[in-house]
């Protein structure tokens, strides 16, 4: 295809600009005239005419594409309307015919005055292409373009047209999006190949933000990071593909991607930060704190004073010596006394803490000022951690042994510091990055920097009352005018920390709280990150009101909370307990599980947006536990017609799931300098501020709200003026509580939300109230809804306060909070856990997470508790911890949690219980609860182990019924049996199991059947014994069906109840009996689908389409395929089921060829699997394909082998199928030997 990509088009005529990728856009000479085209159809007309590109297209055929459901005469007049509007529009815009139409047909032309954006996809290069002119084209034309060109065609606007229409738009989105990957991978090699690493980075993020499943291009991705330092970045990277091939196929990278990032780049730093921090003496924890400071040596070089007189020397450096300790305190820095040849000089304690890294660069420029210094005097400068006194100065770790190394190198005249000090001041000051070589043995492997000849002032810019973010605002206006229309939409604020995303969304939040709308906050925090649906919870109970009754009021409370704000509403008794049980821990252990709430909170949401226009609120989005990301992503994906805007707040590292939608991401990005200036004054509430002073601090702030407002508010309230790093201001913000700073320093390590009562339980002998109000007139905290309660005013000042903890105090003070968390009531476990962990209380840790764990699995939150025993299991694995003995049993847990929420097919639980078979397997004699290790860790294995490739479930079936000594292993025993037996088509050893299973299955209770695999076994067995019963041609098969799957939903556990719903539409299916197939395949996929269970709903989909495809409903096979690929991501072992019914299906779709080839690859995989139970009826399905192919006798011979097969294994219910074959395959021989 060859368009017109001309890039210098004639300045003299109109430039006639189509965008068809991304939201449409049509602009003459630069300005919008879209809004001419009456219709939307006029869009699409102009799209399929620009890809066809001067081939005429029949009236007819376009009539028919874009009105399919109106008779031919009036699509066709339809056509003309449409047609002549566009052709006025875009021929009389460039004065030329490029829309052109005959009688019977219609095209489209274009020359240099028509740019279309598609022309830099649809060329005629080659990807691979060698020219240096394509090179040329892709450095010159094609990356200007590359992020306009990453859009879909025609972005969401597939919707309501025609199936046609529909499957060419995604036809072409397909080759467009595929086109961009190859030109964009190619261009990402040059830039690489050139040396451009961060033009390569940029590429190489926009392809595997678009594939992030490629492992391929992440590696290339990290790779790049690397090689330009951004560790972190690497990492994210990694984490989110290791989270996406879980999610999507149950396993982890390669070992090679994940070998990428064992070395850290930055590591030299690190190492020597953290043996710093390790260097710690005791000292009086009353008056020591971890403390981020600049550190300077100034020392006299009497290395040239070498035989002069003694005296004139030591009077010359304590002239220069002392000159420069004036300096150094007109610049805010504290020197120490001379000892020897020179001092030590800190900048950032409390007196002076603003900018500490500059102000030391100025003092020391200022001292080398003097011409007798600059021949006499050397300065070193580091940066870092420091334990230090508040009563004198006294300072541990490596810094000020650094500071004299770095000194020492310097030669007279000059000033180094290190690299944690040139990344302070690189953007304020010009410095190189020459290494100094002299006296190269001091400071040994630490880059090292000096200043330029000229300090340069650059700068910046700031923020924090809400300005500069018009745009972004009119932009979540114009999103919240469409969800008034029915058409609801989730918006991301995604931005770095201080950048104003909570800002901007509680303005947002703010002017909607009216009379008119719903407005619904939900505040996610770092403490309530592993307590399922914590943040939820908190926003419901400000909704019903709950803060101030006590739990057996709440009931009453929300059903007369619900009728106040949802009048017309009545809502189900399940939807009402589930809400409730939200704020009742016992009733969410006992009875209900995290899908039904899950629909409860979504039915919630739908209501309060069916009544009046709603806006739910989810802000620091980064902080929430996995539960509320998963309600976020399922939510999210059902939203149809609701009047709702969904509007989350997140950072960019942090990984935003989807399921079924995608979001419309907005990105805060540093404020422009005029929004920075009045940002600036309106900060400045007093006035104390000149119009100067304004601008400078405009200035020299970086368009970071939170640094404006802090910096300005520094200025107003005591004079200071310097420009102040973030970690050192929010230092000097506490600076401001004097001797309460330990108030807060407690609040911290409790958590960002803290109460004042566990405060003062905390500290008993302190007066917590008191600077507590302090600091909220300080704005470092502020005053929750609940009284009491309070919180941060932003997570950076809470961190602030933790990490000036020193670390023997800080583990301390965990351990206090931890003790003194567990009298208090309704406190997560797993909050517990981390302060139990944090101080290093190995034993109580590992019992916490434990416990978190069993509560989240009994409420069927899987992977909350395969999250709390990974941590349980992950500090018993460490060796100073001293708990080997809990290894095995935290395994185990592990094992049944990731299979739950992992799918049969985790590799991780897998893992978990062959460790715990092979450490039991061999020993002589094991006692009773190695005994019960082996049997749990053999079920498990049994569960799991198929899908892992291996095919020894019997061998494993038969060690348990060895190792049953109980009911209840029993019945696991007869469970695996029966199943393993079933599949191998043994049906009537299988029916012994299943019999003896279900009878002792009626003898326990719901804990002794679910012991030993977290299911009720009595579900399972009956739904492989119904089954089972049909295949066996026993009547009674379908009543035990029926009486099952009511039986299932009495009992309320979701996967139970999806998995025996599949197994009676199983049975219904070979049965023949697609009215009840349809039906209950129907629910299966409902249920699969909002309970977040792939494989019964991939399953389902296959049955329900076998029995569209029956009834003659199904005219396309993409579905069906769509569904058998989507089912072998979700349960990795032999898909011997799904091809059976994708066989029939493509039978019934009289695609032959499709189904032979399946059929030949099923059946020659089936030793591999052991699935005979169904190879009776592949082989007649492969009869059947013969007859079609005409080969009469192989189909025959085929037939006979089916029947002497179902016949020996006693699958009655299969005779009558084989025999209708049979009978089919003889009228065809007659007819083949009848004379022609």
């Amino acid at each position: 295809m060859n368009m017109h990509t001309s890039a210098l088009p004639d300045p003299s005529v109109s430039q006639l600009d189509i965008s068809l990728l991304g939201s449409f856009q049509l602009k003459l000479d630069g300005q919008d005239i879209a809004g001419r085209l009456k219709y939307r159809k006029a869009i699409y007309l102009l799209a399929y005419l620009v890809m066809a590109n001067g081939r005429w297209i029949s009236r007819e055929q376009l009539a028919e594409l874009l009105w399919p459901d109106l008779p031919g005469a009036a699509a066709l007049t339809n056509l003309r309307q449409v047609l002549n509007n566009l052709s006025k529009v875009i021929n009389t815009s460039v004065g030329v015919d490029v829309i052109q139409s005959r009688r019977d047909s219609i095209a489209c032309f274009f020359d240099a005055r028509v740019h279309v954006d598609i022309a830099f996809l649809l060329n005629d290069w080659r990807a691979d292409e060698t020219d240096k002119v394509f090179c040329a084209w892709l450095a010159n034309s094609f990356e200007p373009r590359l992020s306009q060109l990453n859009h879909d065609f025609l972005e969401r606007m597939e919707l309501n047209v025609g199936t046609d229409l529909q499957a060419w738009i995604h036809l072409v989105r397909k080759q467009l999006r595929e086109r961009w990957r190859d030109l964009a991978a190619r261009l990402c090699r040059e830039q690489e190949k050139t040396g451009r690493i961060a033009s390569a980075v940029a590429v190489a993020n926009q392809l595997w933000e678009q594939d992030s499943l490629n492992e391929n291009t992440a590696a290339k991705l990290i790779r790049l990071l690397l090689s330009c330092g951004d560790f972190k970045r690497a990492n994210f990277v990694l984490a989110t593909l290791e989270q996406n091939l879980l999610a999507a196929f149950g396993t982890r990278a390669s070992a090679s991607t994940r070998r990428l990032l064992q070395q850290d780049p930055m590591s030299t730093v690190v190492d020597l930060r953290v043996t710093g921090e390790k260097q710690v003496s005791v000292i009086s924890k009353a008056v020591t704190e971890i403390r981020w400071l600049t550190l300077a040596y100034v020392e006299f070089d009497l290395s040239p004073h070498a035989g002069a007189d003694e005296a004139d020397a030591i009077l010359r450096m304590d002239q220069l010596l002392g000159a420069a300790q004036e300096k150094i305190n007109l610049w805010g820095g504290a020197c120490k006394p001379v000892f020897g040849q020179g001092f030590h000089a800190s900048f950032g304690m409390h007196t002076e803490p603003e900018q500490a890294a500059l102000r030391s660069i100025y003092a020391a420029q200022e001292i080398m000022l003097a011409d007798e210094a600059r021949q006499h005097l050397r300065i070193g400068i580091c940066a870092g951690n420091v334990q230090c006194t508040l009563d004198e100065m006294r300072f541990l770790g490596t810094l000020p042994r650094l500071a004299q190394e770095l000194c020492w190198s310097a030669a007279a005249g000059e000033v180094v510091f290190d690299r944690i000090m040139a990344e302070q001041i690189r953007s304020k000051l010009a410095n190189n990055a020459i290494a100094v070589f002299a006296n190269n043995h001091y400071a040994h492997g630490i880059p090292r920097y000096s200043l330029a000849s000229q300090i340069v002032s650059t700068g910046g810019q700031q923020e924090f009352p809400l300005v500069g973010r018009n745009e972004e605002l009119q932009t979540i206006w114009s999103h919240w005018q469409l969800a008034k229309q029915a058409q609801p939409q989730w918006l991301i604020l995604r931005g770095n920390a201080g950048i104003g995303k909570t800002r901007l969304a509680t303005e947002v939040s703010r002017q909607l709280d009216t009379p008119e709308n719903h407005v619904v906050r939900i505040y996610c925090t770092l403490e309530y990150q592993h307590q399922s649906l914590a943040a939820l919870r908190h926003a419901l109970s400000e909704l019903f009101a709950l803060s101030s009754l006590k739990v057996a009021e709440y009931s009453g409370a929300i059903r007369a909370r619900l009728q106040e704000l949802l009048p017309a509403y009545e809502p189900e008794e399940a939807t009402l307990h589930a809400l409730i049980s939200l704020f009742d821990q016992d009733m969410l252990v006992e009875t209900d599980s995290k899908n039904q709430i899950f629909a409860a909170l979504g039915l919630l949401f739908d209501q309060l947006s069916r009544q009046k226009t709603c806006l739910v609120l989810i802000d620091d989005f980064h902080w929430s536990d996995f539960a509320t990301r998963e309600f976020l992503a399922r939510y999210a994906g059902s939203l149809e017609q609701q009047q709702l805007l969904l509007l989350v707040t997140t950072r960019p590292d942090a990984p935003l799931e989807h399921a079924g939608a995608s979001p419309v991401v907005i990105e805060l990005n540093p404020l422009a300098a005029s929004a920075a200036e009045q940002m600036v004054a309106a900060c400045d509430r007093r006035h104390l501020l000149s119009a100067s002073e304004q601008a400078r601090i405009a200035h020299d702030c970086g368009g970071i709200p939170l640094f404006i407002e802090r910096l300005t508010r520094s200025r107003t309230e005591d004079g200071q003026h310097h420009l102040i790093p973030v970690k050192e201001l929010l230092q000097s913000e506490l600076d401001k509580l004097g001797p309460y700073k330990n108030i807060l320093q407690m609040a911290a390590v409790v958590g960002n939300n803290f109460n004042a009562r566990i405060l003062r339980g905390l500290l008993p002998d302190e007066d917590v109230a008191g600077p507590l109000q302090l600091a909220i007139s300080y704005r470092l905290i502020q005053a929750g809804a609940q009284h009491g309660h309070y919180r941060f005013q932003h997570a950076l000042i809470a961190d602030a306060a933790y990490q000036s903890f020193p670390e023997k105090q800080r583990r301390s003070a965990h351990l206090r909070v931890a003790e003194h968390l567990l009298n208090e009531p309704g406190i997560a476990s797993a909050e517990i856990a981390r302060h139990f962990e944090e101080a290093h209380d190995w034993q109580q840790a590992a019992a916490m997470w434990t416990i978190s764990g069993q509560k989240a699995l009994a409420s069927e939150f899987a992977m909350d508790a395969l999250h709390d025993f990974g941590k349980a299991l992950d500090i018993a694995l460490q060796p100073q911890a001293g708990l080997a003995h809990l290894q095995i049993s935290l395994r185990l847990s592990m094992g049944n949690a990731a299979l739950l929420c992992q799918g049969y097919g985790s590799q991780l639980g897998h893992q978990q219980f062959l460790a715990v078979c092979d450490s039991l397997n061999n020993l002589p004699a094991p006692d009773h609860e190695e005994t019960e290790s082996l049997f749990r860790a053999l079920s498990g294995l049994y569960m799991g182990g198929s899908s892992q490739g291996k095919s020894d479930g019997l061998g494993i079936a038969r060690r348990l019924e060895e190792l049953a000594d109980t009911p209840a292993k029993r019945l696991m025993a007869c469970f695996a049996l029966g199943n393993s037996l079933f599949w191998r088509g043994l049906f009537v050893e299988a029916l012994r199991y299943q019999r003896e299973g279900l009878s002792i299955a009626k003898t326990l209770s719901l804990e002794e059947r679910q012991r030993y695999w977290g299911e009720d076994l009595e579900i399972l067995i009956r739904a492989f014994l119904c089954w089972n019963l049909w295949f066996l041609g026993d009547g009674d098969a379908h009543e035990l069906a029926t009486e099952s799957t009511l039986l299932a939903r009495e009992r309320k556990k979701s996967h139970a109840l999806c998995f025996m719903l599949t197994f009676n539409t199983a049975m219904c299916w070979t049965a023949g009996q697609m009215d009840k197939v349809a039906k209950l395949a129907g629910e299966g996929v409902q249920l699969g689908t909002q309970f977040g269970f792939p494989l019964w709903q991939s399953m389902n989909s296959l049955f329900y389409l076998s029995a569209q495809a029956n009834g003659n409903k199904l005219k396309d096979i993409m579905p069906a395929l769509q569904a058998a690929e989507n089912l072998h991501s979700a349960y990795r072992a032999g898909t011997t089921t799904a091809s059976w019914v994708l066989a029939n299906t493509l039978i019934r779709l009289q695609c032959w060829d499709e189904a032979r080839s399946l059929l030949d690859k099923t059946l020659s995989e089936i030793d591999k699997y052991e699935d005979y139970y169904c190879h009776a009826d592949l082989l007649r399905l492969s009869s059947l394909c013969f007859m079609q192919e005409g080969d009469i006798g192989l189909a025959s011979e085929t037939l006979e082998q089916a029947l002497q097969m179902a016949t020996a294994q006693g699958a009655v219910g299969l005779f009558d199928a084989i025999r209708q074959a049979m009978a089919d395959c003889q009228l065809l021989q007659q007819k083949h030997a009848l004379p022609q």
